[in-house]
């Protein structure tokens, strides 16, 4: 009854950080604004607090004795945790490349994020090395794309030539290798073996 309760626990905790970090999305699309810190708070609470949970119930319920139980739950919180949530970062910024890749490939509109008027990380690095007139110009072509669609394509034009797509793909890699740095020091198995191959699975998707 207790683990149960644990769990529900753990599950409760990330859908109210789900919820939290939508509703921080919304409000920061609103005002066009957008910060690196603020933009990870809201792929934490998206994405990687999700993986974080899966990883703590999965050691809650693992059975036998207490001392176990307790042991595994450690490991939940102390490894899987940390490992998950920096694949979920991975894993977000990933979806923020795939955001720019033909429709063809993904299934989905290109600049689907920019429709909405969100500001992804290969954008914020853009608007980070921008001058001043620049970023006005990127900003004012973001607050229209609803009423000039062809915005986007100017939008992601530039996020190309801006090397947002290669930072991206950059920092998605650093959350990679830090999420396989958890993993050092236990022994391999099937378990460990399908951790790492999910890391480099975040990378490799195309969908």
């Amino acid at each position: 009854q207790n683990k149960g309760w644990d769990m529900l626990t753990e599950v409760t905790r990330s859908i109210h950080e789900v919820s939290e970090g939508e509703l921080i999305q919304t409000e920061q699309t609103e005002k066009l604004a957008m910060t690196r810190e603020i933009y990870y708070d809201i792929i934490y609470k998206k994405t990687a607090a999700l993986l974080g949970a899966c990883g703590a119930t999965g050691a809650i319920s693992v059975g036998a004795d207490e001392e176990h139980v307790n042991r595994m739950r450690e490991f939940g919180n102390k490894l899987l945790l940390e490992y998950a949530d920096t694949v979920g970062v991975a894993f977000q910024i990933k979806d923020d490349i795939l955001d720019y890749s033909p429709m063809e490939v993904t299934g989905k509109p290109t600049g689907g994020d920019m429709r909405e008027r969100k500001i992804t990380l290969p954008l914020l690095y853009v608007l980070e090395q921008s001058t001043p007139a620049e970023r006005d110009l990127l900003l004012a072509k973001l607050s229209d794309v609803r009423n000039s669609p062809d915005h986007v394509e100017y939008l992601c034009r530039a996020v190309e030539r801006g090397g947002g797509l290669d930072h991206a793909r950059q920092c998605m890699a650093e959350y990679r290798d830090k999420a396989l740095a958890f993993l050092e020091g236990y022994p391999d198995s099937d378990v460990l073996r399908s951790l790492r191959l999910f890391a480099d699975f975040v990378l490799s998707r195309d969908k």
